[in-house]
């Protein structure tokens, strides 16, 4: 047996949260020389209802052809949380996915969105013919839970500095308690990126409300939900400024129907400009 080889997948299962709970079943594997061979273990998280999300790893190894060293490929997730009647399953590759870990894996699988730092390549330079090395970047990462490709698993989407979530900015939009201390704030953000939920206190018309928020890149807010996981709106959290915005609505709607027949003075406007103006309003996501 390689021992150098074995003490490389140790660390590497350590780094991905599995610690050592496999290493004697590794080590086990390897020493039976299998071309390829599966390891499993079984987990439970407490879930966001106060029960039990109960887990299923199956890491997959694989030998090299030219040598005796042993390589970890991927990993799948089983999950199955409490009161879903049917599993969510994913398959992890350690390149494709930049070693998500077991943890991230749970939070992305509970619908949740990571911020993962990854290596994007270059664009190749015709006049050298070469290829330059890739930058790091900074990505969100998420399972469309709603749909399977062919295999069973979810498409990952994966949202760049290009598409503009500013994570900081949407959390200042909303009366959170505490957040002016800088270390109680970056230990949301931390837990915020790694896909966790984060509990804070919510100042709503003078009454503090404990919380969990999450992170939502794709429509560049946060999602914020009370002790039952039931989600609070805005006109939950401003229910006074709703209620201005709601007359001040009524006020311009009453004003623009005074006119000499009755009717909006808007009316007057022909249908093929109006079709052109809401043209130019669409506004289209990148991911």
């Amino acid at each position: 047996m390689n021992e150098k080889n074995l003490d490389y997948l140790q660390k590497q299962l350590f780094t991905l949260g599995f610690k050592d709970k496999l290493n004697n079943v590794l080590e086990q594997a390897i020493s039976k020389e299998l071309p390829e061979f599966t390891i499993g273990l079984n987990n439970r998280r407490k879930g966001e209802t106060g029960g039990f999300d109960h887990l299923r790893y199956e890491l997959n190894f694989s030998r090299s052809k030219k040598s005796d060293l042993y390589f970890l490929n991927d990993y799948e997730v089983g999950l199955r949380k409490e009161g879903d009647p049917w599993p969510r399953v994913q398959l992890f590759d350690l390149e494709q996915h930049h070693r998500v870990t077991a943890l991230e894996a749970y939070n992305l699988l509970s619908g949740r969105s990571i911020y993962k730092e990854i290596f994007r390549e270059k664009k190749e330079d015709k006049q050298n013919l070469e290829t330059e090395r890739p930058d790091k970047t900074s990505i969100w990462m998420k399972l469309n839970m709603d749909v399977t490709e062919a295999y069973g698993y979810h498409p990952v989407q994966r949202f760049y500095p290009e598409y503009g979530y500013m994570l900081e900015e949407s959390l200042s939009k909303y009366p959170f308690i505490s957040l002016e201390d800088a270390e109680k704030k970056e230990g949301v953000l931390k837990d915020l990126k790694k896909g966790k939920l984060a509990e804070m206190r919510l100042d709503v018309n003078g009454e503090l409300v404990p919380v969990f928020v999450a992170a939502n890149p794709e429509m560049k807010t946060i999602d914020i939900y009370d002790k039952q996981m039931t989600e609070l709106r805005s006109e939950d959290i401003f229910p006074a400024n709703e209620k201005d915005e709601n007359q001040q609505s009524q006020s311009k709607n009453a004003s623009v129907l005074q006119n000499d027949q009755g009717l909006p003075s808007q009316l007057s406007v022909k249908p093929w400009e109006q079709d052109e103006h809401s043209e130019k309003n669409i506004v289209s996501r990148g991911r």
